[in-house]
């Protein structure tokens, strides 16, 4: 989400620190940035909101409360004006007919309201942040959304038939144009808002032209509402309209939400839309169903065991505070009784508390220890596969993974991820034959002209779902069992088991699924070894073969190390000897080269450049070329 840095200035009278220092603090403590643009005389911080904290920070207050954890500053309290007006007595009935979909609903109705462009302020804002001004009062209530969380709409007035608002189930085949004169088609699994005579809106998604808000509008129903994730998500899907509404009640919000941010649209629509004649009317609000106050204990000793930290009871104190988190703790007692916030849909337990309490203290501020060497259980099926796959790659195997869908099969999926991906696929034989196709062409780089791949994983021969194993050998030269059956006798062996398999053309094809072992334990060896991963190049490799002779008594070393030399960070992997042929007082030896660059494609003007220096340094030493 975009988030504006004078809109988040607003929470605070102290002056923030810059918007670099910002990103970078809150990319250690909270959301991955994604960048920094300028808007005007504004910067625009852009941060990856995951889903975990949608609840509360898709919006500039849940930032603003992250800025208050991290640095300490107070958040102003006050933030809208606070007019009184004269009260409204325009009727308004609200009735909610699906409680378990719609779990709030408020609306209020507001006399006398001006249409016309919003101040200059308030569309800088939404400009910064992506948004397009429309009007003072719907600019008001997209302001308040992206500033508070709660998603907010206003109808017309006079064009609410009997001044009735009804939250229910779509009709089948109930018809409604939405804002942007699309026609949308409903059925009874969607949820709308409506009066007596039609759709005024699809619920949290989008609002209809029935009741829309125009130049003419001058009075106004405002909603505020909170609906059910799962069924909002679904709609959504299904009439392919995503909008940043629907974003905020598919992640959930707190329905204690909609209070707050009633009142503060209202105070917003006063100043921008109002004028002496303004009247403003009671809020009608229908709140089924109250979500309990959630309460979670945790102690100082399950902090600093679990982020292995040595934090007193006065600095976990100070963190919860910096979280505006409402908690008790007794002078002489470890324990912390915490309150959990409406919109922290997210905590729930202990150890929430204790990776929140982590996240603000510093991650880079938690030693790195190596645990205690752990005793696990292994579960047999898995013990099973472990031992394979320990003892096929210790044998030069690699394994893959190939595509579980497939164009042809036993069962086929419902919705389809592509026309030849159709079916679950019924063996590993198919896709393994593939790997083998393609793994073949590239054979040099693994070291040789050859390949050998296996594949455990599940297949669905007529329906029923089974763990395989697959083994497969291809050549450059050609293709052929390899030695299978006698590896598959050694694994055989080594399993102290029998294993049976299908021969489809030089793969062979194992079902494990009846094959019971005893459960394991094991000490896991904590290794404090450094690994690093090295990228694989995704351009194309070259190879030269050279044929050198040597005098008899010359170490073949010698000259793989000059073949190393001159080939330098171009070369791949050792020359390999593919051919020794010895002549009376000397030897020639032929040697494999694989050249490859990280960056670029390798010209053959590149590569003989390498290879005329090998062989200027070949005539120095009076070797031959054969």
């Amino acid at each position: 989400m975009k988030f504006s840095y004078q809109w988040l200035q607003n929470y605070f009278e102290d002056t923030l620190p810059s918007p670099e220092e910002l990103e970078q603090k809150i990319a250690l403590h909270a959301f991955e940035p994604e960048g920094i643009e300028i808007a005007g005389n504004d910067s625009v911080l852009d941060f990856d909101v995951l889903p975990n904290r949608a609840h509360d920070c898709l919006c500039h207050l849940g930032l603003a409360n992250e800025i208050h954890a991290l640095y300490g500053l107070p958040i102003k309290t006050e933030r809208y004006s606070n007019k009184t007006v004269e009260p409204s007595t325009l009727p308004l009935t609200i009735s909610i007919e699906d409680t378990e979909r719609c779990r709030r609903y408020a609306g209020r109705v507001i006399e006398n309201v001006q249409i016309k462009p919003s101040p200059t302020w308030l569309k800088e804002r939404l400009e910064a942040i992506g948004q397009r001004s429309i009007n003072n009062v719907v600019d008001a209530t997209n302001y308040v959304m992206f500033d508070l969380g709660q998603p907010l709409h206003a109808f017309d007035y006079e064009k609410v038939s009997g001044q009735t608002i009804s939250i229910r189930r779509a009709e089948s085949e109930e018809k409604t144009i939405i804002l942007g004169g699309e026609e949308i088609t409903l059925d009874s699994e969607h949820l709308v808002i409506a009066d007596p005579e039609g759709v005024l809106a699809i619920a949290g998604i989008k609002g209809g032209t029935k009741a829309e808000v125009t130049e003419g509008t001058t009075t106004i129903v405002l909603e505020a509402a909170n609906f059910e994730p799962i069924s909002t998500r679904k709609t959504s899907r299904h009439l392919k309209l995503q909008t940043d509404s629907s974003k905020r009640f598919e992640n959930e919000i707190t329905p204690e939400l909609v209070g707050e941010a009633m009142e503060a649209v209202t105070q917003l629509i006063l100043e921008v839309a109002g004028d002496e004649q303004t009247k403003v009317g009671t809020i009608e609000d229908v709140y089924p169903v109250t979500p309990e106050e959630k309460t979670v204990s945790v102690t100082v000793s399950q902090i600093n065991q679990t982020l292995g930290l040595e934090l007193t009871q006065a600095e976990v104190s100070t963190i919860l505070n910096q979280l505006r988190f409402t908690h008790t703790n007794e002078e002489d007692s470890e324990v912390f009784e915490i309150t959990i916030p409406h919109n922290r849909i997210d905590l729930s337990i202990p150890e929430d508390i204790i990776e929140e309490i982590g996240r603000i203290h510093g991650y880079d501020l938690i030693p790195t220890v190596l645990p205690n060497t752990p005793t696990v259980v292994i579960h047999p099926e898995t013990n099973l596969t472990h031992r394979i796959r320990n003892f096929l790659t210790q044998r030069g195997f690699h394994e893959v993974m190939t595509y579980t869908f497939r164009n042809k099969g036993d069962v086929e999926m419902a919705n389809a991820l592509a026309s030849d991906k159709r079916f679950l696929r019924k063996n590993l034989t198919d896709g393994l034959r593939e790997s083998l196709d393609k793994n073949v062409r590239n054979a040099e780089l693994f070291g040789g002209d050859h390949v050998f791949l296996f594949e455990i994983g599940s297949v669905f021969p007529e329906g029923n779902q089974q763990t395989h194993l697959a083994l497969g050998f291809a050549s450059q030269q050609k293709k052929a069992k390899g030695g299978l059956h006698e590896v598959l006798t050694a694994l055989s062996e080594h399993l102290g088991i029998t294993l049976k398999a299908q021969d489809q053309d030089g793969v062979l094809e194992i079902d494990l699924s009846n094959i019971t072992t005893e459960t394991t334990e094991y000490n896991l060896q904590l290794s404090k070894d450094n690994r690093n991963f090295e990228p694989y190049s995704i351009y194309p490799f070259v190879l030269r073969d050279i044929a050198v002779w040597l005098p008899k008594n010359e170490d073949p070393e010698n000259l793989v190390a000059l073949l190393k030399e001159k080939a330098g960070e171009l070369l791949v992997r050792e020359p390999r000897l593919f051919d020794r042929y010895e002549k009376e007082d000397r030897v020639s030896y032929a040697y494999r080269i694989v050249l490859q660059s990280h960056d670029q494609t390798l010209t053959d003007e590149a590569v003989n450049i390498i290879m005329e220096k090998i062989n200027d340094e070949l005539e120095a030493r009076h070797w031959d070329v054969r």
